[in-house]
């Protein structure tokens, strides 16, 4: 991991800076949370979007390019204003192809714990987890194995960023995130890694 951000704001656009050191060939992953619709930019890769009552998420990824470096940011839009928690996390000359799975829940009801299983995770293998909560809350991932990147709380949406190494599992590592309070709903993710 280069370098990581998270931010928590009301609305239905959002500027999101790639994350500080981000070079031409580092791959980008976005983390997307809100009350509404998250879309995915032009140009990127979809690797998850769920959408359904109280909580909406997304993950997305691109490699950059000499173009996205100069443009420095791209736009994350929702289909309706609300507060959202978006975090992005820059992966050192990663390519997409080097993801090997995806998993994520949501539910637009709250809870104050939920684990999930984040599939074909080999030992070798980096997991980078996202947890958010519709509400004023402590997020946290549970797991000894991972390291927080970000976290935030703020008024109606809150949300960790995690990393880890060393997972594995016949059927995949089970991943726990923890929330101060139960919230309205809440959206968690995980991207397994290759190398």
């Amino acid at each position: 991991v280069r370098s990581s951000s998270i931010s928590s704001a009301s609305g239905s656009s959002f500027v999101v800076p790639w994350p500080v050191g981000t070079v031409e060939g580092d791959l980008v992953l976005i983390f997307a949370a809100s009350g509404w619709g998250v879309g995915i930019p032009s140009g990127w890769n979809q690797l998850d979007k769920q959408d359904g009552s109280n909580v909406n998420g997304a993950i997305f990824g691109k490699v950059m390019t000499a173009a996205d470096i100069t443009a420095g940011s791209v736009t994350v839009t929702t289909a309706g204003s609300f507060g959202a928690t978006i975090a992005a996390v820059t992966i050192v000359g990663t390519s997409v192809t080097s993801v090997v799975r995806t998993t994520a829940v949501r539910s637009g009801t709250g809870t104050t714990s939920f684990t999930y299983q984040a599939l074909d995770v080999l030992s070798s293998h980096r997991v980078i987890s996202f947890a958010y909560c519709r509400g004023n809350v402590t997020v946290d991932i549970t797991n000894v194995e991972h390291t927080s990147l970000q976290t935030i709380s703020a008024s109606d949406a809150s949300g960790c960023l995690e990393s880890a190494t060393g997972l594995s599992g016949v059927f995949g590592a089970n991943i726990t995130q923890t929330f101060s309070g139960a919230g309205s709903g809440y959206y968690v993710g995980s991207v397994v890694l290759a190398g």
